[in-house]
């Protein structure tokens, strides 16, 4: 009896053992639909009003990467470690203000109190695809990609616009986006109706080198 009552602890200790050591981590990295608006210290963007014709500058100060861990999925599931990039900027008109990339996002201002960004400029792809348009995630919705768009005497191809609605860190403005050069166009909007519009006449870009 003795003996039978032996073999069957060893066999749970063997096995508990067993669960313990086949634990996994798996970390996650920033979603690849976004990284080509990850930029380094050195890019900068300048902005000349349409009306006034006055200049709006902004340019990147720091970028780091942080690891967050996971909840994990399950009993006996490892924990999952996600990371993110945070991007400082600083300018002249339009101020300061921090990015996030994280998953398929990228948040504009810092990270509450819960780990989440506070507001949403930008994001690369809806979950589970190309992101559809008219689709609202947080406060940016997808109106309209154009095959091409003149900005300033200069024509891009393959732009994203997204409107932004108003919150902690942005006003309500239309933005439009283009992979590897950021946002090239800004309309602020009152009451629904472009109020006046930034185009981008110069930029310097030096890609982040992600991941």
């Amino acid at each position: 009896m003795k003996k039978v009552v032996f073999m069957s602890l060893l066999t749970l200790l063997i096995s508990c053992g067993k669960d313990e050591n086949t634990l996994t981590t798996s970390y996650y990295y920033v979603d690849p639909s976004t990284t080509p608006f990850l930029f380094n210290i050195g890019s900068y963007w300048i902005y000349q009003d349409s009306t006034t014709g006055s200049i709006d500058s902004i340019a990147v100060r720091s970028v780091n990467r942080y690891n967050a861990s996971l909840d994990p999925k399950g009993p006996g599931q490892g924990t999952d470690v996600e990371e993110y990039a945070e991007v400082a900027y600083f300018g002249s008109g339009t101020g300061s203000y921090n990015e996030i990339f994280r998953q398929s996002y990228i948040f504009r201002g810092p990270l509450n109190k819960n780990g989440r960004p506070e507001g949403i400029c930008y994001y690369g792809r809806a979950p589970y695809g190309t992101p559809l348009i008219g689709s609202t995630i947080y406060n940016a919705t997808y109106e309209a990609i154009f095959d091409t768009l003149n900005v300033a005497g200069t024509t891009y191809h393959n732009v994203s616009k997204l409107r932004i609605h108003e919150d902690s860190y942005i006003t309500n403005c239309n933005l439009y986006y283009v992979k590897n050069i950021g946002i090239v166009k800004k309309e602020y909007l009152v009451n629904d109706t472009v109020n006046r519009t930034e185009n981008l006449i110069r930029y310097n870009l030096i890609q982040y080198p992600y991941p």
